[in-house]
């Protein structure tokens, strides 16, 4: 099985900022070159959602 790893990093501006991450993650996608399989995004730290 392969696997592919890569972080997305940015800063936010405070509260209630949200950030759509789309355009990054799906170029890390077409980047891995992975044809089939499955993408899990997630985000460290307490006040971070996915």
């Amino acid at each position: 099985m392969t696997t592919y790893n890569e972080t997305i990093a940015f800063e936010t501006r405070g509260d209630c900022d949200m950030i759509d991450i789309t355009p990054q993650v799906s170029e890390t996608v077409r980047s891995s070159d992975l044809k089939t399989g499955i993408c899990t995004v997630f985000c460290t730290g307490s006040t971070g959602s996915v």
